[in-house]
């Protein structure tokens, strides 16, 4: 048994910090790549500063940015107090840089930090050496990459490296058991539920496994039983009846810190005789606390979701899922989970096999299996779990090259010259990956620069609809209201109320948008009895029922009237577009392709965007993918799925000099289909009557909009914004 032993020998801590700061800088330098390439293009930076690259991560720097002038209006949604904001908010008051630096450059040093419970785990189970290699690699996965490089302000930088530093207070609980050890787990998962509330599922599945291993491997160590009570603690919802600003969970952050602390203290007083009958009798007031907070209740949802198929009573209105637009949440394929968790096919396959050794060779490596569990959740769940594979995947890989090589006692020069070159040829896919992944920000700076003049012209308690994507930095850049945005108002009837105002007529498109946020703002801070059906908690259902109309078809259809009785109207409404909406079009026609009343989908009218243009062989055709083409000259006709369809009039828009021109030609006027050429941005629409009528190409792509509803704000190619007059 001694050749499967892997020994490397003792390190000294201010070793093992030099070997973790080394690793460190790796991940900080890999990073700083994005940012130097960023930084040399143009419409990347606005004010001087390079622009965000995630959704979320103006969320959070409007967070941040609320505390920083201390204050924030009613109903805005701000994350005001939240932990992302909170972390950003006191490190402007210790930096000498701007909240936009502090948004770019968090991710870029916080996320190579997953290396350093890395290589404490490593030496927990005295294999340093692949504890480095696992490190190296980690910090540089292009699954973990994607999520938090520069820019990516998000909770993604430090959401796998809580959790592994559970992980590793766990392991060198059991494998030292030192009463002074067995309160560092619940620090780190209450550190860990403070700054990613999501992470509940993954806090209670670390919980429940550590109890069967301590039931079944170690069921006489109190030691563990005490650090399961303090963890349950740790994860308790303190704030499950309360309903306000996000700043609450600081204060429950610091009130689960003291009590945790408080237990901590009072369980190292227990006398031996009668620590068991405290630990019973702490255990069973926790496990009573954590129920009453509705502990049970997310457990409760997933059973009823997944197991039971239970979705609720109470529906009335069927909408379409915004997730099935999300590109991150849709399943990865195999290979493509494969290439994100490990980089290339031959690391995952050496991956596996490491991972099965470390699971037979170190039993308490079974407390890693509800991370490597939520990883593979990718392939069902949404490519965004993959990250928490990637860890995981490191330590397999690198104990599996490291078993090998010891395996075969190789001499000690050699098998080292053999553990650099394969770590650096384990290293090469991911590096090749960072270098070809050149993602652009959210928007560019030509559309970010309306949002900063409109700033100047609207009220803080105005709203921008625009389409949810676009939510969080219209909130950032405006400082105003959205309609919609990628939380809160993100599913549901707010994604179909501002499609319905984007795919209708531009009256209906002014009614609802309207109709939308008088009640938004009527409906705001009301306290609903949880008793009620989810219907009594709609805007769309308090409007149906104040119009007293049973049809909500009907309802919908009565917005088209110009002398629709509305509101009183208590602020502005700004409509705000970029480019980038052109290509999403289809994808915004699905929220009104249905019958909300029924759910029965309605056939989608024709809304095809095509921008991988070709010139056919012939040199008489334009191929536009997907069974589509135009004639190249004299456009009369388009094909669509090998049948000619004649065309009604075919349009040239593109801006000349800062003015938006049109060319036109009406073709057949008893044909349903309009060809729309945009040369800006390199697209040519082929739409249908319906769509080629609503507010959305109207407005945007024609410009043509009823002087009675709407007033033009800024007119420009990256971005077109007016204001509702009504």
């Amino acid at each position: 048994m001694q050749k499967f032993r892997i020994t490397n020998g003792e390190c000294s801590r201010m070793d093992i910090f030099l070997i973790m700061t080394l690793v460190y800088i790796f991940g900080v330098a890999c990073r700083f790549f994005w940012i130097y390439w960023a930084s040399g293009i143009e419409q990347f930076s606005f004010d001087g500063e390079l622009i965000m690259t995630t959704n979320d991560a103006f969320a959070n720097a409007e967070g941040a940015r609320d505390m920083i002038a201390g204050f924030h209006q009613p109903g805005d949604l701000s994350p005001y107090g939240a932990s992302i904001p909170t972390l950003a908010f006191l490190l402007s008051k210790i930096l000498p840089v701007s909240l936009n630096s502090i948004a770019i450059y968090m991710s870029v040093f916080f996320a190579p930090l997953v290396a350093v419970p890395i290589i404490l785990i490593a030496r927990e189970y005295k294999i340093l050496g692949a504890g480095i290699i696992a490190a190296l690699l980690a910090c540089v996965l292009p699954g973990y990459y994607v999520r938090t490089l520069g820019g990516y302000f998000d909770s993604d930088m430090l959401n796998v490296a809580m959790p592994l530093l559970t992980l590793w207070a766990l392991i060198r609980l059991i494998g030292r058991s030192e009463q002074s050890s067995f309160a560092l787990p619940a620090i780190f998962t209450v550190i860990y539920d403070w700054w990613y509330p999501s992470s509940y599922s993954l806090n209670m599945a670390i919980i429940v496994i550590f109890l069967i291993y301590t039931l079944i491997s170690n069921r006489h160590n109190e030691e563990n039983y005490k650090a399961i009570i303090l963890m349950v603690v740790a994860v308790i919802n303190f704030g499950a009846y309360y309903e306000g600003e996000t700043i609450i969970v600081n204060y429950i952050l610091l009130f689960k810190t003291s009590l945790i602390a408080l237990l901590y203290f009072l369980m190292i007083k227990i006398p031996s005789h009668k620590s068991k009958k405290v630990l019973w009798i702490l255990g069973v007031i926790v496990v009573i606390m954590f129920i009453i907070f509705g502990g049970l209740v997310p457990i409760i949802t997933e059973i009823n979701v997944y197991i039971l198929k239970n979705a609720g009573k109470g529906d009335i209105f069927h909408f379409y899922g915004v997730r099935n637009t999300v590109n991150e949440v849709a399943n990865a394929n195999f290979m493509k989970f494969v290439l994100e968790s490990s980089g290339h096919l031959f690391i995952f396959i050496c991956a596996v096999g490491g991972l099965a050794l470390l699971l037979i060779k170190f039993r308490s490596f079974i407390l890693t299996l509800p991370m490597i569990a939520l990883g593979v959740l990718a392939l069902f769940g949404g490519t965004r779990f993959t990250m928490y594979a990637t860890p995981m995947i490191a330590l397999g890989f690198a104990y599996f090259i490291y078993f090998t090589l010891n395996y075969f006692e190789i001499r000690t020069w050699l098998r080292s010259t053999l553990l650099a070159i394969l770590t650096c040829l384990a290293l090469m896919p991911s590096i090749d990956f960072i270098y070809k992944f050149r993602v652009a920000p959210t928007l560019t700076k030509d559309s970010i620069m309306p949002l900063a003049e409109l700033k100047n012209k609207a009220s803080r308690e105005d709203y921008v609809l625009s389409w949810w994507d676009y939510g969080y930095l219209i909130r950032y850049y405006s400082d105003v209201k959205v309609v919609a945005d990628p939380g809160g108002r993100q599913a549901g009837e707010y994604t179909f109320m501002s499609a319905f105002s984007f795919n209708k007529d531009e009256v209906s498109s002014a009614n609802m948008a309207r109709l939308n946020v008088e009640y938004i703002q009527k409906l705001q801070g009301k306290k609903f009895d949880p008793k009620l059906e989810d219907k009594f908690k709609l805007n769309l259902y308090q409007i149906q029922k104040d119009y007293g109309e049973a049809d909500i078809n009907k309802f919908l259809s009565s917005l088209s009237d110009k002398n629709f009785k509305l509101p009183q109207k208590t602020r502005d409404i700004y409509y705000y577009f970029v480019p980038k909406m052109i290509d999403i079009l289809p994808n915004i026609w699905k929220f009104t392709s249905i019958d909300i009343a029924s759910g029965e989908k309605f056939k989608e009218p024709l809304a095809y965007v095509g921008y991988d243009i070709q010139i056919g062989k012939d040199g008489k055709s334009i191929i536009l993918g997907e069974g589509v083409e135009l004639p190249s000259v004299k456009p009369e006709y388009v094909v669509h799925n090998g049948e000619k369809l004649s065309i009604n009039s075919y349009y040239q828009v593109g801006e000349v000099n800062g003015e938006l021109k049109k060319i036109s030609k009406q073709i057949d006027t008893k044909s349903n289909i309009y060809v729309i050429f945009l040369p800006n941005y390199q697209r040519i629409l082929i739409l249908d009557k319906k769509v080629f009528e609503s507010a959305f190409i109207q407005l945007f792509v024609l410009e043509n909009y009823d002087k009675d509803l709407f007033e033009p704000v800024y007119l420009s190619n990256s971005a077109r914004i007016y204001k509702l007059l009504r």
